[in-house]
């Protein structure tokens, strides 16, 4: 249910971010990334950059494991994930 949550949340949020006029990028790990290539991407997708001229959002996001993925997630300082064994991304 979580890794479904974080997908779609980070589709719109990508789909959103360009509607208002942000611009995508090269920062994998951003909600804007530019070459979304599969599902599977939007694992990595887990923060705002901080080269969107937002930097009350920049390098903020959502916990990709949240203790209860059936709550509203706050907004979060969030650290560049790393991969753990299996692929699966670990904030």
């Amino acid at each position: 249910m979580a890794i479904i949550k974080h997908r779609i949340r980070t589709a719109g949020l990508s789909v959103v971010g360009t509607f208002l006029g942000l611009k995508r990028c090269d920062e994998e790990n951003c909600f804007l990334f530019d070459d979304v290539d599969s599902v599977t991407r939007l694992d990595d997708m887990v923060y705002l950059g901080g080269d969107h001229g937002l930097p009350e959002l920049a390098n903020r996001g959502f916990a990709t494991r949240p203790d209860d993925p059936n709550r509203v997630q706050t907004i979060e300082p969030v650290r560049r994930p790393r991969r753990e064994k299996g692929g699966e991304v670990r904030a």
